[in-house]
């Protein structure tokens, strides 16, 4: 692949290769970059100070309430760190992802440097990341003074106020240190035409899933469902919880896996105690290979109540052609398309348990739509067109 030799700085907040969708699509796109012989440099906030020959992790606070104070206020010793990083690296390009440690201090050293940042949430449009009003409808700008004390929040006034400040003093820093976003869908994109940021790019996000798959439907459990991601109340896991009170009624061999980690893990086993659904409810913990769990599941589960900016385990799922059913929620609609899987309302009762009973009761509407996911999903970029869409705008020809 043609492509002037460049050199590339690369930023994400958290530089933990086991972490979350951000943190995977980071290090993968670090991989892909060097298969082309592009020099490669990262660095990122971790519990200890490491240099190596191509990254830097810079020590952060352990304490969560000097996180969030230093990511409000310019800390002069992290600046420098940084700013001499940068400067001994000296890229032509420097490539930012998520941004919500020592923020300012960031930002700022980042000065007088082509910046591009990859959007992986919607907190550039909403301060809570919900993006969501409190009736749990989606917000259709994004944070408006009309709406200010209207979006979804489970904290207290004075920490709503501060994230205001901090989600204001950001937002006015990008806007003038960044040359050029990348949304992972077109949703998110709309959303960030609608709130002042420009120069926008589409590109999809990477997934690494090898493009001779055979379908397979012999691994299934056909009756059995699954969820992927964090415990967090707006990924909606309680609710998918509280829907299986009314699927077990009708399908009492309906099996739910959970793999994931969160600040809501202890509510849930309380919830599935309280609801006698531990026989009928497994939690699997952080799982690393999520690939042999989707493919022994008849369907994925996405009850998001918080605005989806893509969905990497939407469009894994639909890689090992595996049906989706999926909340009525920012791309999730779009990835999933008419016919490959089942959109329901998280805000009415019973629409999902009814959607997931409709999908379980026969095997050959779960492999319909499953061939059908597979084929939604080689209608996206490939990796190889993904890069190559990648070094074009990091050499300003697009």
């Amino acid at each position: 692949m043609a492509s002037k030799k460049i050199k590339l700085l690369l930023f994400t907040d958290n530089y933990n290769p086991k972490g979350g969708g951000a943190e995977k699509v980071f290090f993968k796109l670090i991989d892909e970059l060097k298969k082309e012989n592009i020099k490669v440099n990262s660095f990122g906030f971790g519990p200890n100070d490491i240099e190596k020959k191509n990254y830097k992790i810079i020590k952060e606070t352990k304490y969560l309430f000097f996180r969030h104070f230093w990511r409000l206020f310019f800390n002069i010793p992290k600046y420098i760190q940084i700013r001499r990083y940068i400067k001994k690296i000296n890229p032509d390009v420097i490539h930012i992802h998520n941004i919500n440690k020592y923020t300012s201090s960031l930002l700022l050293a980042l000065r007088g440097y082509k910046v591009i940042q990859t959007v992986h949430d919607y907190s550039l449009i909403c301060p809570t990341l919900w993006n969501v009003h409190n009736n749990l409808k989606p917000c259709p700008t994004g944070l408006r003074l009309k709406c200010l004390f209207k979006h979804k929040r489970d904290y207290n006034i004075f920490i709503y106020l501060s994230m205001l400040l901090f989600f204001y003093q950001r937002n006015f820093l990008l806007k003038r240190i960044v040359n050029c976003f990348i949304a992972p869908s077109p949703q998110l994109k709309k959303y960030l035409d609608k709130n002042g940021f420009k120069n926008i790019k589409f590109i999809p996000n990477i997934i690494d899933i090898k493009e001779n798959i055979k379908p397979n439907f012999n691994k299934i459990n056909y009756n059995q469902i699954l969820y992927i991601g964090q415990l967090e109340k707006n990924k909606g896991v309680h609710i998918l919880v509280k829907e299986m009170k009314y699927i077990i009624q009708k399908n009492p061999n309906v099996i739910l896996k959970i793999a994931g980690s969160g600040s809501e893990k202890d509510n849930l086993i309380k919830l599935i105690k309280k609801s006698n659904l531990g026989k009928n409810i497994q939690l699997l913990g952080w799982v690393n290979d999520i690939s042999k769990l989707i493919q022994e599941s008849a369907s994925l589960v996405v009850p998001s109540i918080g605005v989806e900016q893509f969905g990497l385990v939407t469009f894994e799922s639909m890689a090992y052609f595996r049906p989706v059913i999926g909340s009525n929620r920012g791309a999730t609609p779009w990835l999933i398309g008419k016919n490959c899987g089942f959109i329901f309302n998280p805000l009415k009762k019973k629409d999902l348990s009814k959607n997931i009973l409709n999908l379980l009761k026969n095997k050959k509407v779960i492999q319909k739509k499953g061939l059908c996911a597979r084929e939604k999903y080689l209608t996206f970029p490939s990796k190889n067109q993904i890069i190559k869409k990648m070094l074009k705008l990091y050499n300003g020809k697009i």
